[in-house]
């Protein structure tokens, strides 16, 4: 079955693999790639991410996406964010980095979960991608659900909760997308969002009320 990703068609194939072609779709002269560990394709020299898109009652549809595509009013992808929490009852945040939207806000870390992936495995991925964290994904809980309405971008938003007590020290940050992490208790992270400096996502008095 063909995909359509906005000018590019995807052919789905066993073993996580894809044909792509730019314009009609048809099988010959199809370029073969393959989905590497992140998810991602280098289509052209440049390096691509794609979404698989869901409707309102998240049911998978048969239709992916780039990063960057405009969706339709009924269309959502899915994002996780993730709260990582230490015997000590601190929570993991991380810093914007300067060329991100809204640089420099603190948040907990989090991303799109690429085509392919189930939620829980986008929320160890990044986890691992943006701070160097190894999660167990048995070990995960989610908090919650909820659809956000963007123009252009509507997405499906799940909220989860890890256990980890890792030092600062062994963290190795990912320069493009974090500049700064650290323990914070929950009177900090409260003292953060008061001055407009901690991006709060759904849930947040949910999880920063659990003991």
């Amino acid at each position: 079955m063909f995909h359509k990703l906005t000018s590019i068609y995807a052919l789905k194939l066993d073993n996580n693999k894809f044909l792509f072609k730019l314009n009609v779709p048809s099988e010959q002269d199809f370029t073969h790639f393959e989905v590497n560990k992140k998810m991602k394709w280098t289509v052209g020299g440049v390096l691509m991410e794609y979404w698989d898109l869901y409707d309102e009652n998240r049911r998978k549809l048969k239709k992916i996406v780039t990063r960057g595509s405009i969706l339709n009013d009924n269309e959502f992808h899915l994002v996780v964010n993730v709260w990582i929490k230490n015997k000590n009852n601190e929570f993991l945040i991380s810093r914007r980095a300067e060329n991100k939207p809204h640089p420099l806000m603190w948040e907990t870390t989090g991303g799109s979960v690429l085509l392919g992936e189930e939620s829980v495995d986008a929320a160890v991925r990044e986890a691992k991608e943006e701070l160097d964290i190894d999660l167990d994904k048995s070990k995960g809980k989610l908090i919650g659900s909820v659809k956000r309405y963007y123009k252009g971008c509507n997405d499906i938003l799940d909220v989860w909760l890890f256990e980890s007590n890792v030092s600062l020290n062994d963290i190795k940050l990912q320069k493009e997308e974090v500049c700064d992490c650290l323990w914070a208790s929950r009177k900090k992270i409260r003292e953060l969002y008061n001055k407009g400096e901690f991006d709060a996502n759904p849930y947040f008095n949910i999880v920063i009320g659990l003991e």
